[in-house]
This record gives structure tokens, sequence and C-alpha cells, in this order.
């Protein structure tokens, strides 16, 4: 049966559906080589499972997967992925989202937040055409803010987000798909190799410790030298660590092939760029790759 003939059989709901499942589903090993290149056969299958199921589109990054060496691959979604699967439903009919902020003693709901309101989290009202009441989720602040990056400045945004991803979810029952916004307080930290694994690969030596340079009068800092931002070092120790990562992420280009999303990596900590890194989380961003270059040279 013709394309032309399935959708003249199909409802105006199914047809755009039909024309996203159309657009990449023919282009399986472009999506592997660029979105999934170190996942297994597995975690890939698992992968196309998801994006055919909810019609996300993988090389628009409406859908993608992270992968860490030793951990299960980590498929996400982001909020407008959610709201794509509940507009091409058809039944989508409308969301409105609050902070919920406490103020001289009272739980209040707020578009905004305001002077002297203490930010509690969020809650989402979704709407479905063929429901008689609407789908809500209530999310604290305190269960995934990381204190680091988007959430340090822009926590009433992020908060917003995950209320917003659980109510879809449960209106349209979206499952197996989180946001990383969700996710950054629960990835599991890569453990080390085991004595049994493959002999590890020297690629580069290891960071420095910190060393402090100091001036004749050193400025006065909250941080300690483990929280210090890396636009904060000394610039011989930035020059150094951003040296040994390229190294890493050149390597591994090399090993597998194509190039590293270095910005898939810093999901892991909830960071969009290096400049946001603590030198603690460089280290173990540093470790992460080294051990990912590892696993790679073994395979």
């Amino acid at each position: 049966m013709s394309v032309e003939i399935i959708t003249q059989e199909m409802t105006t709901v199914e047809v755009p559906i039909l024309k996203v499942a159309t657009a990449w589903e023919y282009r399986i090993q472009l999506v592997k080589d660029k979105v999934a290149k170190t996942l297994t056969e597995t975690e890939f299958e698992l992968f196309l499972y998801l994006a055919k199921t909810y019609h996300l589109d993988p090389l628009l990054r409406e859908i993608w997967a992270v992968k860490y060496p030793n951990e299960p691959a980590q498929i996400y979604a982001g909020r407008d992925g959610f709201l794509k699967v509940a507009h091409l439903s058809g039944q989508f009919d409308g969301m409105s989202t609050v902070l919920l902020l406490e103020s001289n003693g009272k739980v209040i709901e707020s578009d905004i937040s305001f002077k002297g309101a203490v930010l509690l989290g969020a809650k989402c009202t979704v709407w479905r055409k063929d429901m008689g009441n609407p789908v809500s989720a209530s999310v604290a602040l305190h269960e995934y803010n990381t204190g680091r990056a988007n959430w340090k400045t822009m926590p009433d945004t992020m908060i917003r987000k995950v209320a917003e991803a659980h109510a879809l979810r449960r209106a349209f029952s979206i499952h197996g798909l989180y946001m990383p916004e969700e996710m950054e307080k629960n990835v599991p930290i890569t453990g080390t190799p085991s004595p049994t694994d493959a002999k590890p690969v020297e690629l580069v030596a290891p960071l420095p410790k910190p060393q402090l340079v100091q001036s004749q009068k050193p400025k006065k800092s909250s941080l300690t030298q483990e929280d210090t931002l890396f636009n904060e070092l000394p610039d011989t120790l930035k020059t150094k660590i951003a040296d040994e990562l390229d190294a890493l992420l050149e390597h591994i280009a090399e090993v597998s092939g194509s190039q590293p999303n270095e910005a898939d990596f810093l999901l892991k900590y909830g960071i969009r760029s290096r400049l946001e890194m603590t030198y603690k989380q460089l280290r173990r961003y540093w470790s992460d790759l080294r051990l990912l270059a590892t696993h790679l040279n073994a395979s």
C-alpha cells in the first residue's frame, strides 16, 4: 500500500505522525554514527524503539543518549520533546505552570517569584480534550536542585521544566524518557576499572593537584580549592587542564571514528561548558574521559 493511500485512510491527527516517522528512520546508520556511536546493540535498539514509539527525531536532538563507561546508556528527551508527543496525540488542550513559594508562613502559587519569597517548587497542570479533569504534578525544588550551572542562576525556569515534564508524562502516558534536569542528582558516578578489566592504556599524565597561585595580597573567597571554577584557576593550570582534556577528546574521536560532542558528556554534571565546572568536576570529567578512551581501546 502506498504512502498516499495510507494517508487518505488516516485521520488528521495521524497524518503528521506518518510524516515525522518517515523523516529519519531510513537513515539509521547516520543516527548511529552521529548520536549513538558508543551504545551497545541492545542500548541502540532501545533508543530506536523509544524514538519510533514517541515520534522523536534523533537527528534534530529531540531525543538523545549519553553513554558513560561501565554504566547503562541514559536516554533523554527535552521538555519540548514531551510537548511534541502531546501535540501529536491530537488531545493536548493546554498547559499552565506556576511556582510554589513560601511567603509569610504560607505556601502560595505565583507566575513569578518575588522579593522575600522562598522558592519551594513548581506545579504544572495539563488539560486533555478527552478528559473531564486535568492532570497536575507538583515537584519540590530540593529534590532536583544541584546548585550548579542553570540551577544556580535560573532555578525558577529549571524547576518549571521539571514540573512540566512530570505532568506531560502522566497526561500522555510517556514511559522510559526523562529530561537531564530530572536525573542530574541521580546520575551514577562512573566507577574505576576492576582488576579483571583490560589493562588501562596510559594516554596522558594525570592532572596535577591544584596549586593556588597567590599574590602578595590574596583575594578573599568563600570558595574552597575544590569548588574553584575553571575561570578562577591560575592561567597555567587552566592551560594544562584544557590541553589534557583536548588530548583525550581527540584520542576518543580517533578511536571511535566520530568527533565526540562535549556537551553530551557535560550533561552528566548539569553543565553546558567547561567554564561552569569546578576544579573537582574537571578532575572527575578527565577521569571519565580517560576511562572511556580505555574502554574504546580495548573494544
